[in-house]
């Protein structure tokens, strides 16, 4: 069973780790709002473009996918479960 984590906020270090420990393969993780100050090192995640535009945020991580409220609309649907955190 697929699911989408949605985080809008920053993540203590133990909230990222729990994260992190909880993905499968076919799970994804999107950050939005404050959410997009987090970095998980994993494959599976995106970042609203928008919302690291108007933060003026330079991400690092080589595995990084930007992604547009559209997009995030149509992945919503794609998953069996949706977590927001």
């Amino acid at each position: 069973m697929s699911t989408l984590y949605h985080v809008t906020q920053l993540l203590s270090a133990d909230e990222k780790s729990e994260l992190a420990s909880l993905l499968a393969e076919d799970d994804l993780v999107v950050f939005s709002q404050d959410g997009v100050y987090n970095q998980i090192n994993t494959n599976n995640i995106c970042y609203l473009a928008d919302d690291i535009k108007s933060r003026a945020i330079n991400l690092v991580q080589d595995n990084v996918k930007l992604i547009s409220y559209t997009d995030w609309v149509d992945l919503a649907s794609q998953f069996q479960t949706n977590i927001k955190w």
